[in-house]
């Protein structure tokens, strides 16, 4: 024969209690946790495919993916329609305050343009990682003080959206931060089928080297 223990209800009524006040707690401190998060967390939050994803690089050999993009005069640039002709790509922005970064690779693909001068062959992209701020006006000013030969140089802007594809494309990740954009600096070449034939990451790359992966690149 077995019994059943009658519940005592003024020990239920205490034991419901304790459990409620233990999950006010627990509340209490999760929300306390949340609200003390830095704010330098909550800028790699995602951003519905507005910034660059990790791990989506593609190989040297591999074609390169056709996109489309604006360049400083308004008009619409095809990576497709350089077929042909070596191209030499690079991320940058106008605002940037570090002069050994965008200034700096301004100054060699102003070399790398001035090299290319009487050449019949080499295209130069710059694109934007900062598409909220560098317009197409403001690119063609950028352009016009830096002496960019508009024919040769292109500098790019466009979606968000677009431009972090070109730019995981390469390998080249960007995020907002305190104002600014923090980014990786790369200068890639393509050739003239459209392969990645070389690419250099950081800032010691020298105008001299691309210029000879240009000329690499025309011949293959």
């Amino acid at each position: 024969m077995s019994f059943l223990k009658q519940a005592d209800p003024d020990a239920e009524s205490g034991r419901n209690g304790v459990v409620k006040k233990r999950l006010a707690g627990f509340f209490l401190l999760l929300a306390m946790a949340l609200a003390c998060r830095p704010r330098e967390e909550a800028t790699l939050a995602p951003t519905g495919g507005t910034r660059p994803e990790p791990n989506k690089a593609i190989a040297v050999g591999d074609r390169v993916p056709d996109f489309t993009l604006t360049d400083q005069a308004g008009k619409t640039v095809r990576l497709s329609q350089l077929r042909g002709e070596p191209v030499a790509v690079t991320f940058a922005y106008t605002r940037c305050p570090d002069a050994s970064a965008c200034p700096m690779t301004m100054a060699k693909f102003a070399k790398l343009n001035a090299a290319l001068t009487g050449k019949n062959f080499g295209r130069l992209l710059a694109v934007t990682v900062d598409p909220e701020n560098d317009t197409p006006a403001v690119l063609a000013d950028y352009a016009s003080r830096i002496g960019a030969d508009p024919a040769r140089w292109k500098f790019l802007t466009g979606d968000p959206r677009a431009l972090a594809r070109v730019a995981e494309t390469f390998g080249v990740l960007y995020y907002p931060e305190r104002g600014q954009i923090i980014h990786q600096q790369a200068v890639a070449v393509i050739d003239t089928e459209g392969r990645l034939a070389a690419i250099d990451y950081g800032a010691d790359w020298e105008p001299e080297h691309v210029l000879q992966e240009l000329e690499k690149a025309r011949k293959r």
